[in-house]
């Protein structure tokens, strides 16, 4: 189960897309002092917002109102059993890392579509939806490093090879630049516009402006800096943990780059303690949890904490995906540490990340292990009225 922690790391990317904004318009201080109003981005004429994740056997699931009902649930195969007995066990079980199946990447554009990636050691599939049930596969024969879409350019990297589409997944190119062949096992991610990858162990990054055409690698970038980044107040943030030999957390870091990410700095915000959770901007403050506490910062630097409450899971325990709409100041979260998958999976909503609100049975169901949550758009059409 090698690829489990670094897939988990890796696949809590960016948390919302929609997460650079708050609801209502608010105010922040970027690294200068000077004050940053943030204004709510309008949705598109005709779509809606929408929460959308996904997990191991290529399962989907997603909500129209704003974390509060979660509908579509499906998967390749609803009785797999992932991580259940053993293989001569149990005839449902799934080692589902390793599986083609597995999930890799979860991204969506600014023009309704929804992409995700699956296959990790097995050839996998990159599939697209445009209202959450009928996921179409676009391209087979290829695996691992995840995908991004940063101005509505869908790039991955796909077996060894780093390709992007402009006509959503339909047609295929080769990047003409990588930024390197040396990453250990990269994963590509978006932050605002942005696209980054980043080595799962040793530290390696690099940033594009340009949704992949051209890298510039960021040499102070170290281990355990970055396992998922946000962008607001003039600065792209990233949370991450360093761990020891053992795989045991060492020191909580927060980084950051004032320079569309070429060069960073960072501080330890915490020891002995993993994050629980990716960072999202709400608007105002960078947040992320850990520790049984809510921590934000306004400059990446300086982080001030709170408790928080997460219904009937003790906190200090809590790990989950997290993403934030910013044009409503609603958190949603599905747990996804290891072990919170079936009956032991829980969804949350919350207006202040503070007060998580666990759903019930009625809204929410547990099912394969979910690894990604974020926000997106659709064709309201495509949302049942609720």
């Amino acid at each position: 189960n090698c690829s489990s922690k670094g897939f988990q790391a890796q696949l809590t990317s960016t948390g919302s897309q929609s997460s650079a904004s708050s609801g209502s318009g608010s105010s922040g201080s970027d690294s200068s002092g000077t004050t940053v109003v943030t204004i709510p981005t309008p949705l598109p004429v005709g779509q809606k917002d929408v929460f959308m994740a996904f997990g191991k056997v290529a399962r989907t699931v997603m909500s129209c109102d704003d974390g509060a009902t979660w509908i579509n649930d499906q998967s390749d195969d609803p009785a797999a059993q992932c991580w259940t007995g053993t293989a001569d066990t149990n005839p449902h079980y799934v080692e589902c890392d390793h599986d083609a199946r597995s999930s890799v990447g979860l991204d969506s554009g600014t023009d309704g579509w929804f992409y995700a990636q699956y296959g990790w050691g097995y050839d996998g599939t990159i599939r697209r939806t445009r209202n959450g049930v009928n996921w179409q596969v676009v391209r087979t024969a290829g695996w691992g490093g995840g995908l991004a879409v940063a101005k509505n350019i869908l790039f991955t990297l796909w077996g060894s090879l780093w390709s992007y589409s402009k006509d959503n997944g339909t047609t295929w190119q080769n990047a003409t630049t990588i930024p390197s062949v040396s990453f250990d096992h990269p994963f590509v991610k978006h932050v605002g516009d942005k696209l980054i990858t980043s080595g799962r162990q040793n530290g390696d990054m690099a940033v594009s402006l340009d949704s992949g055409v051209t890298w510039t690698r960021a040499p102070e970038f170290e281990a355990g800096w970055g396992d998922s980044f946000a962008e607001g107040n003039g600065m792209i943030v990233s949370t991450g943990t360093r761990l020891d030999a053992t795989n045991q957390p060492v020191t909580g870091f927060a980084a950051r780059s004032l320079d569309n990410g070429k060069t960073w700095s960072a501080v330890g915000v915490f020891a002995s303690k993993s994050w629980s959770a990716n960072i999202i901007f709400d608007g105002k403050y960078f947040v992320n949890w850990a520790d049984g506490k809510k921590w934000s910062s306004a400059d990446g630097v300086a982080w001030t904490s709170v408790p928080f409450t997460t219904g009937s899971i003790n906190p200090q325990y809590w790990g989950a995906t997290v993403a934030y709409n910013s044009r409503t100041g609603t958190y949603t979260a599905i747990t996804s540490s290891w072990g919170a998958w079936y009956s032991s999976q829980r969804a949350f909503r919350s207006s202040d990340g503070i007060t998580f609100k666990e759903l019930d049975g009625l809204h929410f169901k547990g099912g394969h292990p979910i690894v990604k949550l974020i926000l997106g758009q659709m064709d309201s059409a495509s949302c049942p009225v609720q």
